[in-house]
């Protein structure tokens, strides 16, 4: 008996986060990102516009326990290992904001080489296939969901900012440089990119 009530708990969890993370559909989201090299950090804030695919009294969000939540505006919020959970009324067909202010430190998924080094090549990327995205900033990493983004970087300005789309404005402000890319076609989260670095750019054309 206990084995089937042990069980029965178990399913009812599992089918709960299923529930959770599949609830919502993302539409689109907004970026804002400063990279700390010296303490290797990331401090952003993630707004993300979804729209109820069902009635819930909370949803899920991935985050690696590198990324600190520090809020979600109006939402009540608690951890559950990788996961964020957000509570609030969600109607089916409704469209909400949930916007998460963050801090990471990251593992893995945003890279730092060179830094605080001799070395020559000086760069930070990332690498979100595998659903890595979610170890430097809090996301979904159902690689069947698909948004448009602007993202917005913050960076020391003597390096180059790159990131998927169209860049659409930048700006400097003493020691910092920020840059704003677009990405007006849905894609999944996981290929998301941002890097900056001395690089060189080299252009070149192809006919046809």
């Amino acid at each position: 008996m206990k084995k089937h009530i042990w069980l029965s708990l178990v399913l009812s969890l599992v089918l709960g986060s299923l529930r959770g993370q599949s609830a919502y559909d993302i539409r689109h989201a907004d970026f804002r990102i400063r990279i700390d090299t010296a303490e290797q950090r990331v401090d952003g804030k993630a707004v993300y516009k979804i729209r109820m695919l069902q009635t819930a009294d909370s949803i899920l969000w991935d985050a690696a326990p590198q990324v600190e939540i520090l809020s979600a505006g109006k939402h009540r919020f608690r951890r559950r290992n990788k996961k964020v959970v957000i509570y609030g009324r969600f109607r089916k067909g409704k469209s909400y904001e949930i916007p998460f202010l963050f801090r990471s430190h990251p593992v893995k998924g945003m890279y730092f080489t060179g830094w605080g080094t001799e070395a020559a090549e000086k760069q930070v990327w990332t690498q979100g296939q595998g659903k890595k995205n979610s170890s430097w900033m809090p996301g979904k990493d159902d690689t069947g969901e698909r948004f448009t983004w602007n993202i917005t970087i913050s960076f020391p300005a003597e390096y180059r900012i790159i990131s998927n789309g169209q860049r659409i404005s930048a700006s400097r402000k003493g020691a910092w440089k920020a840059v704003t890319y677009r990405m007006d076609k849905p894609v999944p989260y996981y290929l998301l990119f941002v890097g900056a670095g001395n690089w060189r750019v080299l252009r070149d054309t192809v006919a046809g």
